[in-house]
């Protein structure tokens, strides 16, 4: 009787890592790259090793799993991957499924090895001795799941069956299947389950994520408390990967570039090659999370507290979309008046001057709130934290928001004028109190087309003088002007880009950043 040795991973573990080129899986087979009139399941890799339907044709029915392609499968459903040639003592399997239920356990994958037969259920380990139990359950949401096994006497081929045992049915979803045939490091199994994860929406715990060139994507090690949720967008050509948009917190949250599409195909915005944009919250997830206290005397209760880890040249220029799940807030009345908050030190200090406020566009009858054109890791320091918070119409908070982040918060006319309407005129007698003691600044529409406008108010009458940059300093537009309290400026670049706006006047120095589109 053959020994066997078992790994099994399930959401992952930490690894070290090493420096390799990507090697490629020796049989890869995804639902997205399905091709029509075609009686297999074609393998990507190259090598040929396609899945061949036991029912003699593909399953007609696709669903999604994270905005992608996966077969539906019932219980007559069953694909084999015949005399697949085994290198060595070790095969490792990674497959990519959805079960509907908690309870009934479904046959993954097995392997026959002459008379002996290993591999994985949702619930045991198959081996040559008998059958060892990881779960007592079933995950309803999409899983990455892999096992290793070693084994010590030598086998030519074996037949894969997905999906398949001699008592145990798939009923599910399968989006796909990887296959290594003989020992790969511990890098490379990273690099691919990251791959995975972020395409389909699925949370690793207590790993980092690497892209493949080895790029830390989620750093893990230095920001452990967020990893109870994770999900991101991005581009990766070497390893097959666009993923625009995706859910987390179980479908709770959606987040993608520009706006949500009904698939991930059909998401027109194009990222940059390397750009990363990947989210994590801690064990808080929505709840009350604590008390944000800003300048003069502003106290706000915050929920949820995530970060933004971002990687990549482009990644700071890429408009996004969230849309989140308010109904635990809904009960505690006037759900639009929740605001999305996002730290740009990501300290998570939250530090008046370090944070930006976006107010949601709508708030449609399910109660989930709709945030839009959103910019992140706005200064380029790799991260932000982020967290919501309820800011009431009535607070001068809101007032001086809207005069001063207009462009950024996306805050449209209708609001400003339901903020105004709510606003006692005692507040508004305090506000025109401080507004006369303060300069104040706007920059619209930002993002922007290449037409902007510049207004500064200043407390008293004062030279100014507006000098708009390249990133790489040189100077393309220049405004002056004297002896006034109130300037307006409208301008046009051509370019586009990212642009320094750089305000001398009224005592002191005010620089905003501006993005052409």
């Amino acid at each position: 009787m053959k020994k066997f040795s078992l790994f099994i991973l399930s959401f992952c573990s930490l690894f070290l890592y090493s420096q390799t080129d990507l090697q490629k899986p020796v049989a890869w087979v995804r639902a997205d790259s399905t091709e029509l009139n075609v009686e297999f399941w074609r393998d990507i890799s190259g090598n040929g090793y396609h899945f061949y339907p036991l029912s003699g044709s593909l399953p007609d029915t696709f669903s999604r799993m994270n905005f992608n392609k996966s077969f539906t499968l019932d219980e007559t459903d069953c694909f084999m991957l015949p005399d697949f040639p085994l290198q060595g003592k070790r095969i490792t399997m990674m497959l990519v499924y959805r079960i509907e239920d908690t309870l009934s356990e479904n046959s993954l994958w097995s392997l026959q090895l002459d008379t002996a037969v290993v591999g994985l259920t949702t619930q045991h380990i198959v081996c040559e001795q008998g059958k060892i139990r990881y779960s007592d359950s079933n995950r309803v949401s999409p899983v990455v799941n892999t096992l290793r096994h070693n084994w010590e006497g030598e086998y030519g081929t074996g037949n894969i069956l997905l999906g398949k045992s001699d008592s145990l049915p798939f009923q599910g979803r399968i989006a796909e299947c990887l296959v290594f045939s003989g020992k790969i490091n511990n890098t490379l199994f990273v690099q691919y389950i990251s791959y995975l994860s972020v395409k389909y929406g699925i949370t690793l715990f207590k790993t980092d994520y690497l892209n493949s060139d080895q790029t830390v994507i989620w750093d893990y090690r230095n920001n452990p408390d967020y990893s109870y949720s994770i999900a991101g967008i991005g581009k990766d050509l070497a390893i097959g990967l666009e993923q625009k948009q995706s859910y987390m917190l179980d479908e709770k949250i959606v987040i993608g570039l520009s706006s949500l599409a009904a698939t991930n195909e059909e998401n027109q915005a194009t990222m940059y090659q390397g750009d990363f944009l990947i989210w994590g919250f801690d064990s808080t997830l929505l709840d009350r999370y604590g008390t944000v206290y800003l300048e003069d005397g502003f106290e706000l209760e915050v929920y949820g507290n995530g970060l933004l880890q971002a990687t990549g040249a482009g990644a700071s220029l890429h408009s996004t979309f969230m849309q989140v799940d308010g109904s635990q807030w809904a009960k505690r009345g006037d759900i639009d008046e929740y605001y999305l908050l996002i730290d740009r030190s990501g300290t998570g200090n939250f530090l008046q001057s370090d944070v930006e406020f976006y107010m949601p566009d709508f708030v449609d009858s399910a109660n989930v709130l709709h945030f839009s054109n959103i910019y992140w890791d706005t200064d380029n320091n790799g991260k932000d934290r982020f967290c919501f918070a309820k800011i009431p119409f009535d607070s001068l908070f809101v007032e001086r928001s809207i005069i001063v982040n207009n462009s950024r918060n996306n805050i449209d006319k209708k609001n400003q004028n339901k903020a105004h309407k709510k606003m006692s005129d005692k507040n508004q007698r305090q506000m025109a109190e401080k507004s006369a003691t303060k300069n104040s600044y706007r920059l619209y529409s930002n993002p922007n087309r290449g037409k902007f406008t510049v207004e500064v108010r200043y407390a008293k009458i004062s030279d100014i003088t507006i000098r708009i940059y390249t990133p790489d300093g040189k100077v393309v537009k220049v405004w002056s002007g004297q002896d006034q309290s109130s300037y307006r400026y409208e301008g046009e670049v051509f370019v586009k880009g990212q642009y320094m706006v750089d305000i001398e006047g009224g005592g002191e120095r005010k620089s905003l950043k501006m993005v052409v589109q």
